[in-house]
């Protein structure tokens, strides 16, 4: 049964399969090269692009996630390959796209790697590939949620801190007993109580509370 929440949690070359976005960082037949973790460099010449569905965090390493693209631009199911740590454990998901059957892409995906990586490779399971395009249409749509609201939020924290007094004061007034409120009065009064500051050591302590509150006044 598929596991959708496993591939669920954007000078490259923009592609598309069957309304999947995909970049294309190394094309078929160019050379990927990298460093192993004991040091030794490394180069695959590649046998079907290589890339990631942008906007994606991919169960693992919490990156894009990483498809390879073969042949078949009509294949209808798209093989997961649960790729495995040198102890067994889960790394990350490799998705394979344009194959015919679970056996080609299976030995596509092991072509990338060096000999007995098999022991890396887990279950290799069937999604269709319409029902991956649903599941990264949402992750994305949800992205694109969380970086407007992280754009509004950057946005108040910056004009927060050109309020008035009196309007820092009134945005406030519901928030006298919360607990940054109570830490930033500790801070800045040092035990006394908010009647008895200045007019600066309230709007201090305002300000404390914001900058708590929202993570900093840039």
């Amino acid at each position: 049964m598929p596991r959708d929440g496993l591939i669920l949690i954007a000078a490259d070359e923009e592609s598309d399969f069957q309304g999947i976005p995909v970049v294309i960082e190394h094309p078929k037949g160019s050379t990927r090269t990298g460093t192993a973790p004991d040091g030794e460099t490394w180069a695959r010449k590649m046998q079907a692009d290589y890339g990631y569905v942008p906007d994606t965090r991919s169960k693992g390493d919490n990156e894009d996630l990483d498809v390879y693209i073969g042949p078949e631009e009509d294949a209808p199911i798209a093989y997961v390959v649960d790729q495995l740590k040198e102890d067994g454990d889960f790394d990350e998901v490799k998705v394979m796209l344009g194959f015919p059957d679970k056996e080609s892409a299976r030995a596509c995906y092991l072509q990338h790697y060096p000999e007995g990586w098999e022991s890396r490779v887990g279950s290799i399971w069937e999604l269709p590939v319409s029902r991956l395009a649903e599941l990264i249409d949402a992750e994305q749509t949800a992205n694109e949620q969380r970086t407007l609201e992280e754009a509004d939020q950057h946005e108040h924290r910056k004009t927060a801190r050109f309020l008035t007094f009196t309007e820092l004061r009134e945005a406030a007034r519901g928030a006298m007993k919360d607990p940054q409120f109570i830490e930033a009065l500790e801070l800045v009064g040092q035990g006394r109580p908010w009647e008895e500051l200045s007019n600066q050591e309230q709007f201090r302590v305002l300000y404390e509370e914001q900058r708590m509150r929202y993570g900093g006044l840039e």
